[in-house]
């Protein structure tokens, strides 16, 4: 499956695939912008379950929760701003805006 997010003030969408998709991605290395698209492997380092939201100038987008040492990758575009909140709470404890040169961004 794939989920897709549209925020209300923008027309570009934030894709969350599914795994099956991910490892096909991973595995062809096709993580990188190309133009302004770009698919985006997160990676959680925390040590600790994280929630990932698309930063849409409010309470964000959750795109979804990684366990620790996990990855996901995201197609997005370049600009879109992400963040990291623990699992329990609403504290932001990683922020990332995505530029031409990301591939991985490491939580």
């Amino acid at each position: 499956y794939m989920l897709s997010m549209t925020a209300s003030h923008a027309q570009e969408q934030v894709t969350l695939y599914d795994k099956e998709t991910m490892k096909t991605i991973k595995n062809k290395q096709h993580v990188g912008c190309r133009g302004n698209r770009c698919d985006v492997l997160f990676i959680n380092k925390t040590g600790k379950k994280v929630r990932l939201y698309w930063d849409d100038g409010k309470d964000g987008q959750l795109q979804g929760t990684l366990r620790r040492n996990q990855d996901q990758v995201l197609h997005t575009f370049v600009g879109h701003s992400f963040f990291a909140t623990g699992q329990s709470d609403n504290h932001r404890i990683y922020a990332y805006t995505i530029t031409e040169d990301t591939k991985t961004a490491e939580i």
